[in-house]
């Protein structure tokens, strides 16, 4: 079931990893972990991992063997208003993607 933030943001890869990590941010996964969780191949997250970097969105945590493990940036300032701004919507983040009928409509190409 998506989450209301994925219905209201968009399902990208890069939503549905920041999704994740929001909704566990004391959590910390290896990117194999993240890449399952999220519902997508670890391919497709290398493409976009240094996206989640370069914002600060991720830190790195410890080692597991051999594995990094990174948790979601409780300093960032992009974090700290993603969770400010989803707390002070959440009615109506949820009112809007209960609706059946609510989705993403194809913007038209004509002027």
């Amino acid at each position: 079931m998506e989450s209301a933030f994925i219905k209201i943001f968009g399902d990208t890869p890069f939503n549905r990893v920041f999704d994740m990590l929001l909704d566990h941010p004391n959590l910390d996964y290896s990117k194999k972990e993240l890449a399952g969780l999220s519902g997508m191949s670890e391919s497709t997250l290398y493409g976009m991992w240094n996206k989640l970097e370069r914002l600060g969105i991720v830190i790195p945590t410890r080692k597991f063997g051999k594995a990094q493990l990174y948790k979601l940036n409780p300093k960032s300032k992009i974090v700290k208003e993603t969770i400010r701004y989803e707390k002070e919507i959440q009615p109506e983040i949820e009112a809007v993607a209960a609706l059946p009928e609510f989705g993403h409509p194809k913007r038209s190409m004509e002027a």
